[in-house]
């Protein structure tokens, strides 16, 4: 999937700018994955988090 900018810049035109939002595209993907990642960390902290909670109330309460 190319975007327009890469498809309207030539390769022998200018190949520093096409280089250039390569290595960006690139970065934003790294970065959206390493997001992705320490959202799924923050969650899964979290369910264990309320999973000891909800144990400790229900020890409470019988």
């Amino acid at each position: 999937m190319k975007s327009d900018l890469e498809n309207n810049l030539k390769q022998n035109e200018m190949p520093e700018a096409v280089n250039l939002f390569k290595q960006a595209e690139e970065f934003e993907t790294k970065l959206r994955e390493e997001n992705m990642s320490l959202y799924r960390k923050l969650e899964l902290k979290n369910f264990m988090v309320n999973t000891k909670s909800n144990l400790a109330k229900n020890m409470d309460s019988e």
